[in-house]
């Protein structure tokens, strides 16, 4: 399984296109960001989950209305996944959807009570989501763009075959 910088939770009802929206944007921009729609192998769901969390710096929760409330079940894949990226101490930031309000602590399983103290950044309002994006990129991420493994072999492929092609007509020409 590759390895990836970012991960981005979400939940599929109300989260999935601003995940999406995310994914892109990052992916474009250079990170290598990890969006559980097609990007595991087979195996077990769980195991390749938390391993890609493993290897990510950064954690990017995505947070539509009501988010949270089905957090309060145990088996919750956006609590296992948060619970999971708390305990392995990576930088979760929040992305706050129109109409997510934070619950009360109270009202939070206790090992997401310290969760609404994350910096996180609003996606309300589409007018100021490229200037959230942009400060999400320069301020709250923790990984840095560059160049994928997949990039780096397509740039490494393409630059050894104009060589080859130099190479080759030079030769021809002698």
């Amino acid at each position: 399984m590759a390895n990836y910088d970012i991960f981005i939770s979400y939940r599929r009802e109300g989260g999935l296109e601003m995940a999406d929206s995310i994914y892109q944007r990052l992916q474009n921009a250079g990170y290598s960001v990890f969006l559980d729609l097609e990007q595991l192998a087979s195996g077990k769901f769980n195991e390749q989950l938390l391993s890609v969390i493993d290897s990510c710096q950064d954690f990017i929760l995505v947070l539509p209305e009501n988010a949270l409330d089905r957090c309060a079940q145990e088996d919750d894949w956006v609590r296992q996944e948060v619970e999971y990226a708390i305990k392995q101490n990576k930088n979760i930031i929040p992305v706050m959807l129109r109409g997510f309000v934070w619950p009360h602590k109270d009202e939070l399983p206790q090992t997401l009570s310290e969760l609404p103290n994350y910096e996180g950044i609003s996606a309300t309002d589409h007018k100021v989501f490229p200037e959230n994006m942009e400060r999400l990129k320069s301020k709250l991420l923790h990984s840095k763009p560059g160049i994928s493994w997949y990039k780096y072999k397509t740039h490494l492929l393409v630059s050894a075959l104009v060589l080859f092609v130099i190479l080759g007509s030079i030769f021809a020409w002698w």
